[in-house]
């Protein structure tokens, strides 16, 4: 899409949407701020015979909430902006798989996110332990770590991590595959400049989002691949930045096309959706948590390909036996993780 779009457009395009949704679940002016993420994408329009560029998945958030552990089927444990963007790009394929449209019309993908993601070298300074344990050439993203977040530290991989997965498996995930028939890569990854001043390092990025590990490629996935990186500088808004005078927002604001290209919106605070008292959250559960998207995909009637979904499985395996991912959080870890087993990174 980039060559379609500087970085700056991509910037804009994301701005522009997220203004134009409501004022729920964004943070307060000048005392809060959130981390901005979306998917923009290139998708053929067969009614004019053309290419329509637009945002198709949208996200906010910078917590997570280990309290939510015991109900992650039906609450959201990661709600930082990219990992709920991953979600939120799952509904978009399930609302162009229910209306029928052509998964193929997706053309390209870029990642947009208002600053480095979480897990990048740079928001490691200052860290205590690691300064007592590591030097900076040492630190690498497979270093075992807890989801930093901004509040409650959780056992979860580090957004940058999660993106070096989508890289090799694509953004539709396990469950999805053998609908979507192909994996979804990310051809372009931008990033805004609301971090700290001068923290961005592309060389730096690319040497964590690649695989210096030779493992078993399956036939559909690509190991080698990475997208192209991109520094929007002038993408700096109040909003996104944070400030010793700022605390970050609690709530989320997630936001997907659907087939016919309407918008979705959900606002969640703390993992469940807003004003959804306790008694009625297992009745209204918000539509990105894994068993709402797991039931939507059993009620789609489309040609499954199981052998994908193997494909998938077997790729996963191959790849947590790189460095890269050797130390990704199991399902027993994240049942089972205190904070006196785990080393803390804070990114």
């Amino acid at each position: 899409m980039c060559d379609l779009y500087e970085d700056k457009q991509i910037g804009d395009i994301s701005y522009h949407c997220f203004t134009k949704l409501g004022k729920s679940g964004k943070p307060k002016p000048k005392s809060e701020y959130t981390v901005l993420a979306t998917i923009v994408c290139n998708v053929k329009n067969h009614t004019n015979d053309s290419i329509d560029t637009k945002v198709v998945a949208l996200t906010t958030g910078t917590k997570c909430f280990a309290s939510n552990e015991s109900s992650s089927d039906d609450l959201i444990v990661d709600n930082h902006a990219e990992s709920l963007l991953k979600r939120a790009f799952k509904r978009y394929l399930i609302c162009r798989l229910q209306s029928g449209h052509n998964l193929d019309d997706i053309q390209t993908i870029t990642l947009f996110v208002s600053q480095l993601p979480c897990g990048s070298l740079q928001r490691w300074k200052g860290d205590p332990d690691l300064e007592a344990n590591s030097s900076k050439s040492n630190r690498h993203l497979s270093d075992v770590c807890r989801k930093p977040g901004r509040g409650v530290t959780c056992y979860r991989a580090t957004c940058l991590k999660k993106i070096a997965k989508w890289i090799r498996l694509g953004l539709q995930g396990k469950a999805l595959i053998a609908l979507t028939g192909r994996p979804f890569y990310i051809n372009n990854i931008v990033i805004g400049n609301c971090g700290q001043s001068g923290e961005y390092d592309q060389q730096m990025l690319t040497n964590m989002l690649s695989m210096t590990d030779i493992c078993t490629v399956y036939n559909g996935f690509q190991m080698n691949y990475l997208p192209k990186i991109k520094f929007c500088h002038d993408f700096r808004y109040e909003c996104f930045i944070k400030s010793d005078a700022k605390y970050a927002t609690s709530t989320s604001l997630v936001m997907w096309l659907t087939g016919d290209g309407h918008k979705v919106t959900e606002v969640l605070t703390e993992g469940h959706k807003l004003g959804v008292i306790v008694k009625n959250r297992s009745r209204n559960k918000p539509l990105i948590c894994d068993s709402c998207i797991h039931r939507d995909i059993g009620l789609l009637s489309c040609e499954l390909n199981d052998k994908l979904t193997e494909e998938y499985n077997n790729q996963w395996i191959e790849l947590k036996k790189c460095k890269l991912f050797g130390d990704w959080p199991s399902v027993q870890s994240l049942n089972t993780s205190s904070s006196n087993d785990i080393h803390v990174i804070y990114t």
